[in-house]
Formats: C-alpha cells, sequence, structure tokens
C-alpha cells in the first residue's frame, strides 16, 4: 500500500512515490494526512489536466466481502463510473483514525504523469460524512475479519465481485450512496 504526504507534493515537481515508468491506474488510499485518490496516467492531456484540477467528481463505497471494499468514482472529462479496490489488510492491519472533524473529510486528488512522475494536478475535495461513514463501516468489516485476511482470500473477493459487477457502473447501482464530492480551489 502506497502511503501519501500532502504537504510534499506541488504542481510541476516529481511526485515522491511514483516512479517514472510506473504503469497506469488509479489507486484509492488512506494516508497519514487522509484519503486520496492517485492518477498515474501516460502522457495525460490538457482535458484530463483540467478533468483532475476541476471536473466534478461523484463517490460511493460498495464492501465487497470481509477484505475488500471498493471506491466507485466517475471524474467528469476524465472517466466514465471507475473503481478502485482497497484492503485493510494490504495496510498491515492498522485501521485509519475516521476523520474529523464531523466525520467528514479530505480527499487529494492528484494527477501524475507516468512516464515522468511529474505531478500534473493536485487538488482538494470534500468528502461527506455519510460516505465516510459507509467507508468506516466497511473498514470495521474487515478489521474484525484480519485474523482470516492473505493475499489469496482477498484477490479472490475482488474476482467475485467483477463476476457479480462486471462493469463499476453495476457496482454503483449496488451501492447505498453515491454523492458528489465537494469543490474545493485548486492548488496553482
Amino acid at each position: 500500500m502506497m502511503s501519501n504526504s500532502w504537504t510534499a507534493l506541488e504542481v510541476g515537481k516529481r511526485h515522491p512515490l511514483v516512479r517514472p515508468g510506473q504503469p497506469e491506474g488509479v489507486t484509492f488510499g488512506i494516508g497519514a494526512d487522509g484519503l486520496y485518490l492517485l492518477g498515474v496516467i501516460g502522457d495525460p492531456t490538457p482535458k484530463e489536466i483540467r478533468a483532475w484540477a476541476r471536473g466534478r467528481l461523484r463517490l460511493g463505497v460498495l464492501p465487497a466481502g470481509q477484505h475488500v471494499a471498493f471506491l466507485l468514482y466517475e471524474l467528469d472529462g476524465f472517466a466514465p463510473w471507475s473503481d478502485a479496490p482497497y484492503s485493510l489488510g494490504l495496510s498491515h492491519g492498522r485501521l485509519p483514525q475516521p476523520p474529523r472533524p464531523e466525520g467528514a473529510a479530505l480527499m487529494q486528488l492528484t494527477l501524475v504523469d507516468a512516464a515522468t512522475a511529474g505531478i500534473k494536478s493536485l487538488r482538494v475535495v470534500s468528502v461527506s460524512a455519510a460516505l465516510c461513514a459507509e467507508l468506516w463501516r466497511a473498514l470495521d468489516g474487515q478489521a474484525s475479519a484480519l485474523p482470516a485476511y492473505s493475499e489469496a482470500a482477498r484477490q479472490a473477493e475482488v474476482d467475485a465481485a467483477y463476476r457479480r459487477w462486471p462493469h463499476s457502473r453495476d457496482m454503483v447501482k449496488a451501492a447505498n450512496l453515491i454523492e458528489v464530492a465537494g469543490i474545493l480551489p485548486p492548488a496553482t
């Protein structure tokens, strides 16, 4: 699992945790500074950069077994509904503290060029207390199942989820809550 520190990031600088040439993908995580969505994309277009900087972000959470929950996201101008699995077992069983105040949280969105590891966009959005509660319910369930955690069990749950919900839009229909993240001004 990737750790994340918001204080070390700046648009135009190299992301300290991404290797140049790293495979493309979007990762959801929970770091010391809170929630994050990290996109590593090859040669992002100006439209993709604008989407990460200013596009409407819709979010949902879908628990998918004892060891996996999916963050569901739709970022206007970048991607239709997509998903990113999260497993507490990958963080060596350390349950992150629920965000404060009032249970709401901030989520950092970072777009990185896969070839150079250069940060192309960086912003923070607010996530509601209701969505955080959904996430933490899923993580509490994962925490209680940690003694039975294995990578094989986690992968079996991911595979079963994709058989049950072949497309992210199918996962969205099964989620209890979908919201639009609050938009805060992007870093310049």
